[in-house]
């Protein structure tokens, strides 16, 4: 009786396999060298196998201390997601600004010109995309606009400023902020001191000083 029918073409096969792996481990058997190769073999296999398992182990406990050591001495710096701002006025409007030292320009979104009633500042003809954490659509530029900040004496600090308007959906969380980036930090030499919480500007060759918050996101 042929034991093949009935079967279809993939359980050949795997009978066929199991056919010769029968007649090799046969042959090995009844051949001492084969045996003592085929016993070989499989111990290094098995080395193999737990040299693996060692390093991913090894691997794993390394990672593991690494975390350690972070908690016990860097445990903000792992858990921390904070923006640095501070309360300025557009068009005599209190907007929220975030002090972005990795920004490259300023940043207004058109939900803040929109509400604002900024549009007559914006010039239309520099349109394109911004890429970035602020990625998206550029709508124009605003060339110069007085933006107004109040310092420790609550005395009005002026400070031009220039932004790109970005097209973000008032829905994205960006939208809630104005951004001032490293340019304008630069110009004004700005100095955010964490200790007293405090944003140093200079005007005029004077230093003003104005509250800035840490806020945790």
């Amino acid at each position: 009786m042929d034991v093949t029918e009935g079967l279809n073409e993939q359980e050949q096969e795997q009978l066929n396999e199991l056919i010769i792996q029968q007649l090799i481990e046969e042959d090995a058997n009844n051949n001492p060298n084969d045996k003592q190769k085929k016993d070989n073999l499989n111990n290094l296999n098995n080395d193999k196998k737990t040299q693996g398992v060692e390093i991913v182990q090894n691997e794993n406990e390394f990672i593991n201390n690494l975390w350690a050591m972070a908690e016990n001495s860097i445990e903000p710096l792992i858990y921390s997601h904070c923006s640095v701002i501070v309360r300025m006025k557009l068009a005599d409007k209190e907007v929220t600004c975030i002090i972005d030292t990795g920004a490259q320009t300023n940043v207004i979104t058109v939900d803040h010109i929109q509400k604002l009633g900024l549009e007559s500042y914006v010039d239309t003809r520099f349109k394109g995309i911004v890429s970035g954490i602020g990625s998206g659509e550029k709508l124009g530029t605003i060339p110069y606009i007085e933006t107004k900040f109040t310092d420790k004496n609550n005395n009005d600090v002026v400070l031009p400023m220039n932004f790109i308007v970005l097209n973000t959906s008032p829905q994205n969380p960006s939208a809630s902020y104005v951004l001032l980036g490293l340019p304008a930090i630069m110009f004004y030499r700005m100095k955010l001191d964490f200790r007293e919480s405090k944003l140093i500007v200079e005007v005029d060759g004077q230093e003003r000083i104005i509250n800035m918050i840490i806020k945790e996101h």
